[in-house]
């Protein structure tokens, strides 16, 4: 008998597996689990010859485990069973390596058939799979090459500058970019880069805060975390081991605010980055202005990942809406199809709250700040709380835009950018979640070379970690004078707290 054991979050899926196993007459279930949390030590206490296990799920997903499985059961066989078949997610796990892949919309009998399969040491590939694979480029169809200037580019080198380090022509470099292009079946150097880390062709996306993370000490701010493309609003979220960071994409030709999308970033220790590329836009909404992404947040709840967002409708009005998906780098939908609230010009730049008596706050505004409680479905609000769902605390002191809300020692804070230019970062302090906040000290100092600035922040790995922007990114790709504003670069520092619970400031 083959003893197979399931990973799966759906209660339904196992109970229906199990009860197909029980029919097999080859097949022993020996044991089930909701997540990937421990999935080596488990399948060796049960025994498992194989196992079934889903993608996406809550606490640790199903690449964090099959990398597990991989390091500490080399002994099991492995058949993902999922709903994914986005080439990010095969191209995932085709590199850590699998006996087989499959979807759930195979019928009972061709998923028993896949787990006898890969019990035997052959392969399977659901036909979806199958096809992706096999137009997959790897990266031996590049030449040396071109392998070497898709690094440089990576890092967000031009092709002159490509050009003197390698010794040729700028000319000849376009020459070999466009060849690369081709053989990717992308446009430009962005989705060049973006695919090619979806694809493993760049292992790790550059990151500027290396020193700064090893030694978990207070600096001045450093240079850009990436290079790959033009960045802002950075806004931190830690799920299943890892720390995801979205970010608002300003165009590479951006004067004054061109945002077309929001990217997201990922790393399992704070140095090494991941690049998961565009993960949504104004677009997923049909009711948003293109061009529009700006300050967004991604929070976990539920097994489901929510983003806020804020920008515009097509009728001019500001807004903040609401994408879910079952994973933290998508894709992303619309649940509503409509705003969450479009009520005010200062319906922007929305932060959440998720306080440890499980209720949810969303905060957000422009000028003014308001506050709502949300609904346990995430998309809409408790309207037992304010004036239908909405509360205003009043702003603290200096408060313009940018809130960024999170809870330590029992204490309420508050990030929020400054009313004075250039721009700081200031923080208040509460009681409670609906405030009143009260302002404390500067955060992040202001500076002439930063005219604007965003903050968002995280507790990773036992430290905690601010995220802002400036522009030093365009300043070193581009010549003074410099006319165009926003095209701004992301960049991450410890955060310290001193004895009394106040914040130290971060400097220039």
């Amino acid at each position: 008998m083959t003893k197979v054991a399931i990973i799966d979050d759906h209660d339904l899926l196992r109970f229906g597996l199990k009860t197909v196993l029980s029919h097999s007459g080859d097949l022993e279930f020996v044991g089930e689990r909701p997540n990937g949390e421990g999935a080596s030590a488990f399948l060796k206490e049960v025994g498992a010859d194989v196992v079934v296990l889903d993608l996406r799920m809550p606490v640790v997903d199903g690449l964090a485990a099959l990398e597990d499985i991989r390091a500490n059961a080399p002994g099991v066989k492995v058949l993902v069973l999922t709903t994914s078949d986005v080439e990010e997610d095969i191209l995932s796990v085709h590199r850590i390596g699998v006996e087989g892949y499959a979807l759930k919309t195979l019928s009972p009998k061709a998923i028993v058939d896949a787990i006898r399969a890969v019990a035997r040491g052959e392969r399977f590939l659901s036909e979806e799979v199958r096809a992706v694979l096999e137009s997959y480029d790897s990266s031996g169809e590049l030449s040396t090459r071109e392998r070497e200037i898709l690094e440089f580019m990576s890092k967000g080198l031009s092709n002159p500058d490509i050009a003197k380090i390698l010794g040729i022509s700028a000319g000849t470099i376009k020459k070999h970019a466009q060849h690369l292009y081709d053989k990717m079946g992308v446009s430009d150097r962005a989705e060049a880069v973006a695919r090619a880390f979806a694809r493993g062709l760049l292992k790790v996306a550059f990151a500027g805060a290396t020193v700064a993370f090893a030694l978990g000490a207070s600096a001045d701010i450093p240079a850009p975390l990436f290079h790959d493309a033009y960045t802002a609003d950075p806004a931190p979220l830690v799920s299943g081991g890892r720390m995801y960071l979205y970010v608002g994409h300003d165009a590479d030709d951006a004067d004054r605010l061109k945002m077309p999308d929001w990217m997201c970033y990922s790393t399992a220790d704070g140095t090494n980055w991941v690049s998961h590329g565009v993960v949504a836009s104004p677009t997923n909404f049909s009711w948003a202005a293109e061009n529009r992404a700006w300050a967004a947040q991604c929070v976990e709840r539920n097994g489901k990942f929510y983003l806020y967002t804020s920008g515009r409708t097509k009728n001019g009005a500001n807004a903040v809406g609401v994408l879910v998906t079952d994973s933290p780098s998508g894709p992303f939908h619309d649940p509503i199809g409509r705003p969450l609230v479009a009520r005010t010009n200062g319906d922007i730049d929305p932060t959440v709250l998720v306080d440890d008596d499980g209720k949810v706050y969303l905060y957000w505004g422009l000028a003014d700040l308001y506050v709502a409680r949300l609904s346990d479905d995430m998309i809409s609000f408790d309207t037992s709380f304010g004036t239908d769902g909405v509360f205003r605390p009043g702003r603290p002191r200096y408060y313009h835009s940018g809130p960024w809300v999170w809870k330590r020692g029992g204490k309420y804070y508050m990030a929020y950018s400054s009313r004075k230019i250039p721009v700081g970062v200031a923080y208040a302090t509460a009681d409670a979640p609906e405030g009143p906040w009260t302002f404390v000290d500067w955060f992040v100092q202001a500076d002439v070379r930063s005219p604007s600035t965003q903050v968002g922040i995280a507790e990773f790995l036992g430290k905690s970690w601010i995220f802002g922007y400036n522009y030093e990114l365009y300043a070193e790709r581009t010549p003074a004078p410099r006319p165009h504003r926003e095209r701004r670069s992301v960049w991450m520092l410890p955060l310290e707290y001193i004895d009394d619970g106040r914040i130290r400031e971060v400097t220039w």
